[in-house]
């Protein structure tokens, strides 16, 4: 089963670039697949 992690903002400049690879890294780290 697939599941989608989104994260959404409707401004620039909120980091969202940061959460995502901090978010893959921690989950790929735990063993999970992860695709960004």
């Amino acid at each position: 089963m697939t599941t989608v992690i989104s994260v959404h903002s409707f401004r620039g400049g909120t980091g969202k670039s940061n959460t995502s690879a901090n978010l893959a890294g921690q989950l790929a780290a735990a063993g999970h697949r992860v695709a960004v």
